[in-house]
């Protein structure tokens, strides 16, 4: 099973803090201690993270990217993740997370579908 980052577009009300090169390369995103623990195993095992953007002013919700996590660091509260290694992606979302959802695990997507 791949790990999906849940994120809300670029030009959306942001809940944490995201960087974005363009309109799919996620670079570094504020998150969860729990979520930041994550993608430091994903780091260990070279797993790639998928970034799942949120529908946004009627465009669909889209698996935008995949990236390796070059760095991930958190407190007992907040977590931040640095990526590189992104691969801009075009594919439908198989899971439609709940609101407030973050994360979640899931097949692989395949790019343009």
């Amino acid at each position: 099973m791949a790990f999906f980052v849940v994120v809300h577009h670029r030009l959306d009300k942001q809940t944490w803090s995201n960087h974005w090169d363009g309109e799919d390369r996620l670079l570094t995103i504020e998150t969860t201690a729990k979520i930041a623990g994550r993608c430091a195993l994903a780091k260990q095992v070279r797993e790639r993270v998928f970034v799942h953007r949120c529908a946004w002013q009627g465009g669909p919700a889209r698996i935008c990217c995949s990236a390796r996590v070059k760095n991930a660091q958190h407190d007992s509260e907040m977590g931040w993740v640095e990526f590189d290694d992104l691969r801009t992606l075009d594919a439908t979302p198989a899971v439609h997370p709940a609101k407030g959802q973050n994360s979640y695990e899931a097949p692989e997507p395949l790019s343009g579908s």
